[in-house]
Order: C-alpha cells, then sequence, then structure tokens
C-alpha cells in the first residue's frame, strides 16, 4: 500500500509486527502525506494479504529481510525516489535491523523493537502458539492470547478494529505464525552494518514487549537515538499516530 508517493520527494517504508499487518500503518501513512512525505507498508510472508507459504524457510528472517530490499527496489524505481526512511515495528524491527545491511537506507527507525529475541517473562503467548497451533482450534488460541493480554493491562480497542484483529489472525499462514514465534523467541543479537544510516529507537512508555533497558541496548548498539513515547504501550501507531510521525 503506498500513500502520497507521486509527489513525495523522502519516503517512508513500514514493516509490521508479528500479528500484524500493513493496515496498521495506515493512520501515520495518512499523516506523513499531509506533511508531504510518501509513505509505503506491506504484509510480510504469510501475513494478511501476501498470500501462503510454502516452507518455514520462506518465512525466515533472512527471507523476510530480503523481501523488504526487494519492496525498496520497487518503489525508489517506479518513484525515481533515493533511499527510504526504514521503520520496523517489534518483529519488523528484527526484519529491519537484518535488511539494514542489504540495502541503502536514508535512515532506520526501530519502534517498539529489540536487540534480539523477546525475554522468557515478557514472550506472552508466543510459546503457547508453537506448542498448541497445529493442536487447538485458532479462535481458542486468540482468546487465550486476549486474556493474557487483558491480564497484564492492555487497553480494549474498538469492536471494529477487534473484529478485523480476529479475521486477521484466522487467515495467517500456519508456517508464519510458527516461524515469526520462533523468530521472538529465538532469535540473537543482530550487529548493524558499517557504516551505518542514522537510527532512532523508538518505545512506548507502557511498552510490555522488550523492556526499555534491552531497548536502551539496542541503541547503545546501533550508536542511535532513544525517543520515549508517554502513556503510550507497544503499538504506538494504533495508539497515538500522531505522537509517533511527531
Amino acid at each position: 500500500t503506498a500513500v502520497g508517493m507521486d509527489s513525495a520527494a523522502s519516503w517512508f517504508l513500514f514493516v509490521p509486527g508479528y500479528l500484524s499487518s500493513k493496515e496498521d500503518f495506515y493512520a501515520v501513512m495518512s499523516l506523513l502525506a499531509k506533511q508531504g512525505r510518501g509513505a509505503v507498508a506491506f504484509d510480510l510472508r504469510g501475513q494478511h494479504e501476501s498470500g501462503p507459504a510454502k516452507t518455514s524457510q520462506d518465512c525466515s528472517l533472512e527471507a523476510m529481510a530480503a523481501d523488504t530490499c526487494a519492496v525498496a527496489e520497487q518503489v525508489r524505481s517506479r518513484w525515481s525516489l533515493g533511499p527510504g526512511d526504514l521503520v520496523g515495528h517489534s518483529l519488523g524491527g528484527l526484519v529491519a535491523q537484518r535488511a539494514a545491511s542489504k540495502c541503502a537506507w536514508a535512515s532506520i527507525t526501530l519502534l517498539c523493537s529489540g536487540p534480539a529475541s523477546l525475554p522468557a517473562h515478557r514472550a506472552g503467548v508466543f510459546p503457547l502458539i508453537r506448542r498448541f497451533l497445529p493442536l487447538v482450534d485458532r479462535d481458542v488460541l486468540w482468546e487465550r492470547k486476549l486474556g493474557l493480554e487483558r491480564a497484564a493491562g492492555a487497553r480494549d480497542v474498538a469492536p471494529a478494529v477487534a473484529e478485523f484483529e480476529r479475521a486477521r489472525w484466522r487467515g495467517y499462514d500456519s508456517i508464519a505464525l510458527d516461524e515469526g514465534a520462533r523468530i521472538l523467541l529465538e532469535t540473537g543479537p543482530l550487529d548493524p552494518p558499517a557504516p551505518s544510516p542514522p537510527v532512532r529507537v523508538v518505545w512506548g512508555e507502557n511498552d510490555d514487549g522488550w523492556p526499555v533497558e534491552q531497548q536502551r541496548e539496542l541503541a547503545a548498539r546501533w550508536n542511535g537515538r532513544t525517543v520515549e513515547l508517554p502513556d503510550l504501550g507497544h503499538r504506538p501507531q494504533l495508539e497515538d499516530a500522531l505522537a509517533v510521525v511527531n
């Protein structure tokens, strides 16, 4: 999905996180377009409208990083633009870190992401997904996920959003679900390229993904700036798009 590209001199490429999709960035993309900046977002392999995966290797971090660079190259060619600003959220942040060494970027923003896999106490429902996905009805797993999030203090979303997220979950490719959870549970630290483009590490004050100290560690590892968004959680692009754009 592309917004505001025909008249843009600069542009952003958004990489969604696990159990997410390009739609999570629509509000941010619309605000950027109003400022004269173009924005593109795409679904990761096996996610939402991207189609089913064929093997688990198709959904590896390496493959998704290659996809990110391929999308960037298509955008640059179609609109005759230079390198874009890459924004990766959560799992998308790990993808962005891998893509940083594969192609050129004007800058990289790692949004609510970390230097490696999630710590065990923040892994949430992901181990359950890997264990029970082949055995348990999807709706049962989804309710379990919602229950864990509510117990952790997650905010309720609008009914229409809740229904979209449930439908997106039902359509998620099983291989992509398993491989995405594995990446979040097992990935080791990713090294920045040399030289590295400018990097920002951004998180919500109430982020329940990677602990803040690990996100600061990520910023130090990549020699990046840090930005904390007050009163926001792990999905600030949905909670307050304007705060993310600013």
